[in-house]
């Protein structure tokens, strides 16, 4: 307690130091608890569920088809629940877009469709009412929904008489049975409903793969006894299914069951992100240490005299260090707390400023875990930057002080030593992080180059849902889009406007099977599987697609279901490589049977469009009318509408909405907003990850310079007097100035030379983040330390400048 109020004391008298020191120390304290609370949140804390360690994500693969996510089908799942031995249950789940109506307003919600099993796996029960029973998930059981708490609070302003009520979704009429918890948020944090799949085991199809599958391992079970329990099953297909049509394409494609924690499909591919992250504010940290370090070696230089007459009047060095370490620990222990107040706007921040997509980002907070992180992170950093000056205490430099009345040019060798060490430190560790942050900006500067198949601008887009019990049918469906589109193409400032099945970068859409005329389309081969959209005519040119051979889809293709169907690049230079693809024929591999051409022509070929995101490669894609020949099961239902014109779109969105609702008022309007801004949502994860990365390297790049130019003015102060007489003896002021940048130059060349060997090792880690950049990307490694140098070396030039200028008379006297 003696040696704490000595530090108090002693820091209270010393307020600029403090100050500066505790700020210094937060920034990196802070940056460290903001990202280790999303770390913990998404990566380290468990699923909200009991036993979640047990919980598992089924999904396949087939690489005979280069297929490497492929979800669950029905008949898979029934067939897993009836055979498996290593799971203790299984369910199935999906969620989409759902249309509330008969309340105020129509809205498009998140909802997700899941088997009665989910709920007993994950282990929830209803906040109100109940979850769905099993007979809820037969042919034949009532139409029942489950709210989720923010809907129910939000829509129905919190009615307690709730249960019961019948609502209707997607134009059906449903009874609300439950209210789920608030913090219940399967399979992701946007869903707000959630409705029963309904399996009938006589009409489930082993082939139609489109929902995820969800498990629990028996106790104690592993996920390689579940690989292998499922492989086996896999191996059983043949027999189990003989006779189905699909089994002997699934047995060719390789088809294989891939089992892995429900936390490693939640979290996905941000893993690595994160981590990066972390270590680039760790990195901050350290630099922040050794500035601060540096000015604790600063400040015993002026304290040499008082430490010297402590240890003749009987201070012991063990007593001297206990008082550095103490003055450093309280200056942690205040940095750490200014640092969790930072930290808690940088989390709230983080949250509302978070890319879309980010999973558990609402689970960030500062909980007690990073609360323990942050004391753990400022104790470690005070005695990171206090342990230099308390190691460097001797007994033999002290007593030389008093014998030369304040001076001893021996003791301070010892401490400019450690001083350009620190500063070489921080060089290096900006170095690291530099090179990190402009391999993250060229890699997002080539997202932004990127193409993505459509023209972006002057174009506006939105999402319905078309009720299936409203809009049964194709014919249905297109009707209502004709009509639609007549009606916004008569708004002032709108040349078109187009439907399509999916919107790009939507991450919707699905693929099916195809047969190409030439090739071998029997029982032998599999179906080319190529990317589905359905379109209305118009959609190219509102859209802003590149038609680069043929025409686009007319009215008459749908009106007369001709068969006609446009391309992309991708698949025509695939499949008819120098040669033209219009005339050319394919057929979708379920087709009627019933009709009598079942091929369908080529008309057109467009640009490649991204559909997923804008760092995957476009899919071969094939562009049918809304009314094809044959329905096939593609009723566009939900669908994107996108118009096309002058001035600000988004100020005609009322006159959507109205046009919508002219032909149903009950149908909502989703998602309106500008196809730029779709493209710009596309690289905000990139974009948030560079900008973290950014701030970081700036920080660190203003830290270490400020270090810099720290010690070159205190080595420049401590040699007044020899620089004086240089000045008297006739030196130039180049001579100088090159004397003082001498020495910034050893530093930087230190910490220049190990920064280097340390960026090459920790780019590896960036290449899973990097778009189209190599980690060891030449210009980056050039052109960093060049820039480092040039900042370093314009920190040292005004003490250099200020040396160059001394008064000689007047150093001598100081002397």
């Amino acid at each position: 307690m003696r040696h704490l109020r000595q530090a108090l004391r002693r820091l209270a008298k010393s307020p600029g130091f403090t100050a500066i020191a505790v700020f210094t120390l937060a920034v990196g304290i802070a940056a460290n608890a903001a990202i280790f609370s999303v770390v913990h949140a998404v990566l380290l804390a468990p699923l909200p569920y009991p036993e979640a360690e047990r919980l598992v994500d089924i999904n396949h693969s087939a690489p005979g088809l280069d297929l490497v996510d492929i979800r669950q089908s029905e008949a898979l799942h029934l067939y897993y629940r009836e055979h498996a031995e290593a799971f203790e249950g299984f369910a199935l789940y999906n969620d989409g877009a759902v249309a509330l109506t008969g309340v105020d307003l129509p809205e498009q919600l998140r909802g997700a469709r899941v088997t009665p099993s989910a709920f007993e796996l994950l282990g929830v029960s209803a906040a109100r009412g109940r979850v769905f029973a099993e007979a809820e998930g037969e042919p034949g059981g009532d139409a029942v929904v489950i709210l989720g708490d923010g809907l129910w609070r939000r829509t129905f302003g919190a009615d307690p008489g709730i249960l019961g009520r019948r609502i209707h979704i997607d134009g059906t009429a449903r009874e609300v049975i439950g209210v789920m918890p608030p913090a219940f948020d399967f399979p992701e944090a946007e869903v707000e409903l959630w409705l029963p799949i309904v399996l009938d085991p006589n009409e489930v199809e082993l082939g139609s793969f489109g929902t995820a599958g969800l498990a629990k391992l028996k106790p104690g079970g592993s996920v390689e006894a579940a690989n292998a329990d499922l492989a086996r099953l896999m191996a059983g297909l043949p027999e189990a299914f003989a006779g189905e049509r699909s089994v002997d394409a699934l047995r060719k494609a390789q088809l294989t069951a891939q089992v892995r924690p429900l936390r490693d499909a939640v979290v996905g591919d941000i893993e690595n992100v994160l981590w990066i992250l972390l270590a680039t504010v760790g990195f901050v940290l350290l630099i922040a240490c050794a500035n601060v370090a540096n000015l604790f070696l600063a400040r015993a230089e002026g304290r040499q005299r008082e430490i010297a007459v402590r240890t003749a009047l009987g201070a012991t060095r063990g007593e001297l260090v206990r008082g550095v370490l103490a003055e450093s620990m309280t200056l942690a222990v205040l940095a750490g707390v200014v640092g969790l107040g930072l930290s808690a706007a940088a989390v709230r921040l983080l949250v509302r400023f978070g890319p879309p997509g980010l999973p558990r980002l609402h689970e960030v907070t500062l909980g007690p875990e990073v609360v323990a992180f942050t004391a753990t992170v400022a104790l470690v950093a005070g005695l990171l930057f206090g342990i230099a000056p308390a190691l460097r205490t001797r007994f033999r430099e002290l007593s030389g002080v008093l014998k030369d009345g304040g001076r001893s040019a021996t003791a301070g060798r010892g401490r400019h030593r450690t001083r350009r060490l620190l500063v070489s430190a921080q060089v290096a560790l900006a170095l690291v992080l530099l090179v990190g942050a402009v391999l993250m900006a060229r890699s997002y500067q080539r997202l932004v180059e990127v193409d993505a198949g459509f023209d972006s601008e002057n174009a506006l887009a939105f999402q319905i849902s078309l009720p299936s019990a409203d809009y049964p049918d194709d014919a249905s469906a297109a009707r209502f889009h004709e009509r639609l589109l007549e009606r916004l193409e008569a708004l002032p400032g709108i040349e078109s406007a187009a439907v399509g099945s999916s919107l790009p970068l939507s991450g919707t859409g699905a693929g099916s099977g195809h047969s190409l005329e030439g090739r071998p389309n029997d029982e032998s081969t599999l179906p080319v599987v190529f990317r589905v959209e359905r379109i209305t005519p118009g959609y190219v040119g509102a859209m802003g697609l590149r038609l680069l051979q043929g025409r686009d889809l007319e009215p008459a293709d749908a009106e007369g279901r001709k068969g006609s169907v446009l391309v992309s690049r991708a698949l025509a230079e695939h499949y008819w490589p120098g040669e033209s693809p219009l005339g050319k024929r394919l057929m979708p591999s379920r087709n009627d049977d019933r009709i009598e051409d079942p091929w369908y022509y080529v008309v057109g070929v467009v640009d490649d469009v991204r559909s997923e995101t804008l760092t995957e490669p476009p899919p071969e894609t094939v562009y049918y009318p809304v009314l094809a020949k044959v329905e096939n099961d593609w009723v566009v239902g939900r669908a994107g509408v996108v118009v096309r014109g002058d001035g600000d779109l988004s100020a005609l969105v009322p006159a959507m909405r109205s046009a919508v609702w002219d032909l149903d008022p009950d149908l909502p309007v989703a998602n309106p907003m500008p196809v730029e801004d779709m493209v710009r949502r596309a690289r905000a994860r990139p974009a948030f990850t560079l900008t973290l990365l950014l701030v970081a390297a700036g920080v660190a790049l203003l830290l270490g310079s400020v270090g810099t130019y720290g010690v070159v003015s205190y080595l420049v102060a401590q040699r007044t007097s020899e620089l004086g007489i240089r000045v008297a003896l006739g030196a130039r002021v180049v001579d100088v100035v090159g004397l003082v940048m001498t020495e910034g130059l050893r530093i930087l060349a230190a910490g220049v030379a190990v920064g280097f060997v340390g960026a090459l090792v920790a780019t590896r880690w960036l290449e899973a983040v990097l778009f189209e950049v190599d980690p060891l990307d030449p210009f980056t490694f050039a052109a960093v330390p060049f820039a480092l140098a040039a900042v370093t070396l314009l920190a040292c030039f005004a003490p250099a400048w200020r040396a160059a200028r001394v008064d000689p008379a007047r150093s001598l006297r100081s002397d």
